[in-house]
Parts: structure tokens; C-alpha cells; sequence
């Protein structure tokens, strides 16, 4: 694992950093793992494709979030992200130290964000308001649902995937709930 990336640790007081951090460091585990055949099997339903694309929504956020527009249509699309993981690993580790930086006055400012199907449909851009914290958690959330389907490939696969792998925070804890209340 690369150095320093056993943990995430941000600089700010808020858990929702904290877990997304967490869930990238989730899939920086797992690529280290995996070899290349299996990173790149399936090609466009491939661990690798699903990971460039939240690779690509991680880049849009924090870049929309500095300049208080975020737009995921403007994905980079980058193929070598999907086919080399090594290349996906130095992106992924990139991202984490970037989302290490984001403080809670940066996600408590306003955003307009492309609502990219609106604009599909009405042929021009379609903005609306948001916040960067209510788009951390939008992140996350996409985020867990392609490791979802990442776990489920992989162990279609045969491969071994963490239990917690693709498995929401709050689902996570209602199993701990339901584990403690039956002990």
C-alpha cells in the first residue's frame, strides 16, 4: 500500500470526509490485491472502468468545489485509469490527499451543480443549487454503489472482497445494531 494510506486522516471535523476518505482507501486496497487480468476483466463492466468512473466524479467535485460549480458530465474519461492499475493507483492516492485538504468552511459553501440529464434533454445547461457537503455525501454514495457492483463481479470472479466492501455507512451500523441486539 502506498505510504501513509493505511488510514485517512483529514483535517477537518467532519465524519462524512472522514468516511468518504475511508471508502477510497476501500478501493485503493483492493486494486493493490487484484492483478492486472482481473482489474481489467469484463472491459467496460470491468473493476477498472467502474473505478475511473468514480475516479472521475471524485476529480469533478473537487475541482466544481473550488470555483463553486460542479459539473460531472465533464468526466476526463481516462482509459489508462481503467487499464493500468498502477496508473489507477496513483490517481486514487492523488484523490485521497486532495480530499484530505477539503475543510468544513469548504463544504458548507453554496454550489451550483449541472443537472446533467435536464441538459441532455433540453440541449443547453441546466444548473441547480446545492452545497458541497450535500455533494460529498451525493459522492459517496455513488461511489459505494459501483464498489457494490465491484464486489459483486469479483466474487462472481472467485475473489475474496472484503465483507464491508460496496456496503454503505449506515447499513454497516444497522448490521453492528442487529449483531449486538442478538448477543
Amino acid at each position: 500500500m502506498q505510504a501513509g494510506y493505511q488510514t485517512f486522516i483529514g483535517n477537518t471535523d467532519n465524519p462524512l470526509t472522514e468516511s468518504v476518505g475511508a471508502i477510497l482507501l476501500q478501493g485503493l486496497r483492493l486494486i493493490e490485491r487484484i492483478d492486472d487480468a482481473t482489474f481489467t476483466n469484463g472491459e467496460r463492466g470491468s473493476t477498472g472502468t467502474h473505478l475511473r468512473h468514480c475516479l472521475d466524479f471524485a476529480v469533478n467535485f473537487l475541482q466544481g468545489l473550488k470555483i463553486g460549480q460542479i459539473d460531472y458530465g465533464l468526466r476526463e474519461r481516462n482509459t489508462k485509469v481503467e487499464t493500468d492499475r498502477q496508473e489507477a493507483i496513483v490517481r486514487l492516492a492523488s484523490i485521497v490527499r486532495e480530499l484530505q485538504a477539503v475543510t468544513r468552511p469548504d463544504l458548507e459553501k453554496p454550489v451550483m451543480v449541472r443537472i446533467e440529464e435536464v441538459s441532455s434533454l433540453t440541449g443547453r445547461p441546466e444548473w441547480a443549487s446545492s452545497s458541497g457537503l450535500r455533494e460529498l455525501e451525493f459522492l459517496q454514495s455513488h461511489t459505494i454503489h459501483h464498489f457494490a457492483l465491484i464486489a459483486y463481479k469479483l466474487r462472481a470472479l472467485g475473489i475474496e472482497v472484503e465483507e464491508d466492501f460496496g456496503v454503505a455507512p449506515s447499513t454497516l451500523k444497522y448490521w453492528q445494531e442487529q449483531k449486538a441486539n442478538a448477543a
